[in-house]
């Protein structure tokens, strides 16, 4: 087996869900050279099931990501096709803004923030395993080696 460094980063993002952009962006954004790997292109962003974002819990996450420049909320109000008040029969206090957002949409527009960010690069791979040391990983086994940027 031939071992051979393809490259160093300072983060490595596995997954490129909503958690995995944040998490990415947050580590380019501060200057890391990030890796953000995933499984397929297709994916990155993806809302499955409901697209929506907000709610009771999740509007309060999307909140504090808004605050420290995230990118969940500018994309919700971008691809937004319905807001909607919940729990407007309650208190004030659980009232909570839901948005309803197109999914192609919301896809395109993070891939294409992602693909314009600097000091990113988004790749489409598999990762094995990681080999841990004691304060840093050691290296990052991969299937496949194809990327934008």
């Amino acid at each position: 087996m031939n071992i051979f460094i393809a490259d160093r980063y300072d983060v490595i993002v596995v997954g490129a869900g909503h958690a995995g952009v944040e998490a990415a962006l947050a580590a380019a954004r501060i200057g890391c050279r990030t890796l953000l790997a995933t499984l397929s292109m297709d994916n990155i962003a993806m809302m499955p099931c409901n697209p929506s974002v907000g709610g009771p819990a999740k509007g309060h996450l999307v909140r504090e990501l808004d605050a420290l420049g995230g990118e969940m909320g500018v994309n919700a109000d971008k691809t937004c096709i319905q807001f909607r008040m919940l729990n407007t029969g309650k208190g004030p206090a659980v009232h909570a803004l839901r948005c309803r957002s197109e999914v192609r949409l919301c896809f395109l527009l993070s891939f294409t923030y992602l693909s314009n960010k600097i000091m990113m690069l988004c790749v489409y791979l598999c990762v094995f395993f990681v080999c841990l040391c004691v304060s840093y990983v050691f290296c990052v086994s991969l299937d496949r080696w194809f990327g934008w940027r």
